[in-house]
């Protein structure tokens, strides 16, 4: 009736069509919406759904549809100092900014916590790329600085047209197994923007960076069986991401799968601990570009650009592991050089091969100690 649903304590179940839940309190409460029911926003008022500040909810399980029809509204907004233990979307979640996770930005809020995230629906943020004043507030899934996911487990899809995941907090385990990418629509067209983005909040000065005890603007581990696919820059990242582990695709139609970046202003510094792939990563061009740190990198799978390098360096990697190339195409570098490069042998007709061009520094070669070496065979061209 135009008013939003206020929960505060208890079992609650949306049975039929409705607008606005309102969750509210530190009593512990489980929201469910039935499938085949919409949840809209309130005219002139509150969301789909609004997680307020300082509540407690142990677990929402939306099976229907949350649906906001409203330009510059987020469908779900999750207040500072709230927790939901367990977050499962089995439905479709729809509108022009999807999830928020906390407004608060720099100092004096406490995080917005979501212990488990499942998506095995549909995430959609509908609205078309952005103008450069509100670019950052535009994403399925939009993780602000005082936010923070455990697990975010994904089976299902994440689209946009501009950026599917935007991380600026903390993300501590994020496994995808679905989909998740800048085909908004699902019609085969990648639109122009990022899948999944890991970088500061542009409100935020350095400084305020630079004073704070804690991680921000961090994915610890990334794991992909699924596919991540977006137009340039697939994977950004400013910040810190532990480990990514790859197993399935991570495609750039464009530019860069994955886009590694310092962009030496003291808060974005663009560092990825451990890179393990053993699926696809591909571009255009540049499948991976790094002007950050990248500590280790082991290729068992592929790494290609169709037009140019499947690694191009003007930051720093330690150690780069490769058994690509004597079964396919050769792993191709260009810029600054690995300080540690390791061949790996599976037998004589699969070990790595890596082409160099233009390249500068030095480094130290030695065969990766996992290496199956047959006596009296020559390895050539690695």
């Amino acid at each position: 009736n135009g008013e939003a649903n206020q929960i505060f304590t208890g079992d609650f179940t949306v049975s039929q069509d409705c607008s606005g839940l309102w969750i509210r309190g530190k009593e512990e409460k489980t929201i469910t919406v039935n499938s085949g029911i919409t949840v809209n926003e309130v005219s002139g008022g509150k969301r789909p759904l609004t997680i307020h500040r300082s509540s407690i909810t142990s677990s929402i399980i939306n099976n229907g549809r949350l649906i906001e029809s409203r330009d510059n509204q987020s469908v779900i907004l999750m207040g500072r100092n709230s927790l939901v233990e367990l977050f499962e979307n089995n439905g479709t979640i729809e509108g022009t900014q999807g999830i928020r996770m906390v407004n608060r930005e720099g100092s004096g809020a406490n995080e917005g916590h979501i212990e488990v995230f499942t998506n095995t629906g549909t995430i959609k943020q509908t609205r078309d790329i952005p103008g450069d004043t509100d670019s950052d507030t535009h994403a399925g899934l939009l993780v602000k600085v005082w936010a923070r996911i455990t697990t975010l487990n994904n089976s299902g899809d994440i689209r946009s047209s501009w950026q599917t995941v935007r991380n600026e907090g903390i993300i501590e385990n994020f496994n995808n197994t679905g989909t998740i990418t800048t085909d908004r629509d699902d019609d085969g067209t990648v639109d122009n923007g990022k899948a999944i983005v890991n970088a500061r909040d542009a409100d935020s000065p350095a400084s305020w960076y630079a004073n704070q005890s804690f991680e921000k603007r961090k994915i610890g581990t990334l794991t992909n069986s699924g596919t991540i696919e977006a137009t340039v820059n697939t994977i950004h990242n400013t910040g810190l991401i532990e480990t990514i582990n790859n197993s399935g695709n991570i495609t750039a139609t464009g530019n860069r799968a994955i886009y590694n970046k310092n962009e030496n202003d003291g808060r974005n510094f663009g560092e990825i601990d451990t890179l393990i792939n053993s699926g696809t990563i591909s571009a255009n061009n540049q499948a991976i570009h790094n002007t950050g740190t990248i500590t280790t990198i082991i290729n068992t799978g592929s790494i290609v650009s169709t037009s140019s390098y499947s690694i191009k360096n003007e930051g720093d990697i330690t150690t780069l592991t490769n058994s690509q190339g004597a079964s396919g195409s050769a792993l191709t570098y260009t810029g600054t050089v690995p300080t540690n490069y390791n061949v790996k042998v599976n037998s004589a007709s699969d070990f790595g091969k890596i082409a160099f061009t233009s390249i500068s520094g030095s480094l130290n070669f030695d065969v990766a100690s996992e290496s199956e070496l047959a006596g009296g065979t020559t390895y050539s061209s690695i």
